[in-house]
């Protein structure tokens, strides 16, 4: 759980530092698809080992 925990504050803490005001909508989705692909992420597709 704590391992959890760790993942979901970091990705909270890359979200809150983008700069969302500089960010069109293209730029914001692909740095919230790179947050979300970071350490800890689970594997969308089903093919993990």
């Amino acid at each position: 759980f704590v391992t959890a925990l760790r993942y979901l504050e970091n990705r909270i803490k890359l979200f809150m530092a983008l700069p969302f005001d500089q960010l069109d909508v293209m730029a914001l989705r692909a740095h919230v698809r790179e947050i979300g692909q970071g350490e800890g992420a689970s594997n969308r597709r089903g093919d993990a080992a």
